[in-house]
């Protein structure tokens, strides 16, 4: 008898919680009622197909002017004009190299024709200088 009773009791509490359940599922149906009443589908529909269409042409013109800008600033004289401006750079840093491990070794020691033969080369640009160093301290472009 004690058995049944827990039974008639679990039964009970399963149609308790179905009946709770409804209950849920009727005011969600409301909400999704009025919402849909609220919202106009066709005009989200037509707004969102527009947003694609112009997006799709900033895209296009994005990448057409990156493509124009591209072309304008890649003119060849430019790229001579940046190489040079490099080397320039590179050369500079260079003979700051060697005038550091000038100061820190060449200085140190007394030997003044060690000292003469380093600035002689830094001068003529055998020291470091892979743009216009040839051999024996003389410019390869020189002609």
């Amino acid at each position: 008898m004690r058995s049944h009773l827990q039974g008639c009791g679990l039964k009970l509490q399963t149609v308790k919680s179905h009946h709770a359940m409804a209950d849920a599922m009727k005011a969600t149906a409301k909400a999704m009622y009025k919402m849909n009443k609220a919202v106009d589908v066709p005009a989200i529909t037509k707004m969102m197909a527009e947003f694609e269409k112009e997006n799709a042409k900033t895209e296009i013109m994005q990448e057409i002017m990156g493509d124009t800008l591209d072309d304008a600033l890649a003119d060849e004289s430019t790229e001579e004009a940046e190489e040079q401006v490099v080397n320039q750079v590179l050369d500079e840093i260079g003979k700051l190299q060697l005038f550091y491990l000038y100061n820190q070794n060449i200085l140190h020691s007394n030997s003044i024709a060690s000292r003469h033969f380093f600035w002689r080369g830094i001068t003529r640009g055998s020291y470091g200088n892979t743009c216009s160093g040839g051999k024996n301290g003389t410019r390869e472009d020189s002609g």
